[in-house]
């Protein structure tokens, strides 16, 4: 009976323990997945910004402009924000889970929304050897593909903070 007691013991910690990180996983996943809603957000607002005023020979109404680049850097900065969030939670749970495929590929998946390539691909591979599953080694194969787009995005983001700071787009 004592020995049940303790094996119960252990069993309720461990799953207290795997709720705890749960609830944190839930918590970086919704904040990863606001931060790509923003990011697209400020790809949209940047996309408008070049056709409609950059590649345009029609004058831009200056408060229009103001309002088109606050939105675009409201965007941008909410991203940034959701990701670091995220970022924050994921390396927290990582220190517990070190091997955890799954968190490694969430790691992997912001630093790459973040437009650091270097950082995601080391946990990228680290996901892909820690993996057991098929179809989550398909997931993180799925993922990395997401790099060319994230790359359009921010050449496209630095086209425009270029011209910001040549004063192309000043409001």
């Amino acid at each position: 009976m004592k020995y049940k007691v303790i094996g119960l013991f252990f069993l309720l910690s461990f799953l207290l323990s795997c709720s705890k990180e749960y609830g944190k996983l839930s918590n970086a996943l919704g904040f990863a997945h606001q931060g790509i809603q923003n990011i697209q957000a400020a790809y949209e607002a940047a996309q408008f910004i070049q056709e409609n005023i950059i590649k345009s020979n029609k004058v831009a109404d200056p408060k229009e402009k103001e309002r088109l680049l606050e939105d675009y850097e409201n965007a941008l900065e909410l991203s940034n924000i959701n990701f670091n969030q995220a970022l924050a939670i994921y390396q927290d749970i990582i220190q517990k889970k070190p091997e955890d495929a799954f968190i490694l590929n969430s790691l992997a998946h912001t630093y790459m929304w973040l437009n650091q390539r270097d950082k995601a691909d080391k946990y990228f591979v680290l996901a892909l050897k820690s993996c057991q599953s098929s179809s989550l080694k398909e997931s993180i194969e799925y993922n990395k593909g997401y790099f060319p787009q994230v790359e359009k995005y921010y050449t496209l983001f630095q086209e425009i903070d270029r011209l910001r700071k040549e004063g192309i787009l000043l409001p």
